[in-house]
């Protein structure tokens, strides 16, 4: 009977009982179908025992291959193939942890979740001589996704400082075009631990 009580309690406070939580801002470059541009997330990070983290990510990420000066009518006669991106990502996952110390921390993470990409393109395009077509489209796609990365924390006291390196692809789409492209994204790290 004894054992009926303690595994339940012996589980119970070796994976959620006291563990660590920790909050992460991040923010950095990143990279989708052949633009670039800028992402930033927010994580839940909980500790489960010495070797494993349970975490939920938010993402966003932003890129464009626009020039900055870009106008319909300055370019009607010149070849061109532009396109951004708005992609989203909800993603739970699983963090193996190599190194947890006072001032270190070091792991490997990966985990399945959603997309959410819409993108808008705008092509010019020759046609025969001294002609061109115009084209515009805006598509959005929902995908499973999967995502593996890397991250390195420095802690002063409760609040850590680190990197981030994330690969993020669909797993699934309805549109072979999204499934061709992987989501890399480099992030600084800035957390705080309860």
């Amino acid at each position: 009977m004894k054992t009926f009580y303690t595994v339940p309690a012996f589980l119970f406070m070796n994976f959620c009982a006291g563990q660590e939580e920790s909050i992460y801002l991040k923010g950095g470059f990143a990279h989708f179908d052949d633009t670039d541009g800028v992402e930033v997330s927010l994580s839940y990070n909980r500790k489960l025992n010495r070797y494993l983290d349970a975490e939920v990510n938010f993402s966003y990420a932003r890129t464009s291959n626009y020039p900055s000066n870009y106008n319909f009518l300055a370019y009607t006669d010149k070849n061109y193939w532009y396109t951004k991106s708005n992609v989203y990502g909800i993603t739970p996952l699983l963090n193996i942890v190599f190194i947890r110390e006072p001032k270190h921390y070091f792991s490997f993470y990966g985990g399945i979740g959603v997309m959410f990409i819409d993108t808008a393109d705008s092509a010019n395009l020759p046609v025969e001589q001294n002609g061109f077509i115009y084209q515009a489209q805006v598509e959005s796609q929902t995908a499973l996704s999967k995502s593996i990365g890397l991250k390195y924390l420095f802690y002063v006291h409760t609040f850590g400082f680190g990197l981030d390196a994330k690969l993020l692809s669909p797993i699934k789409s309805n549109d072979a075009y999204f499934g061709q492209d992987n989501y890399r994204s480099v992030n600084l790290i800035l957390s705080k631990t309860f």
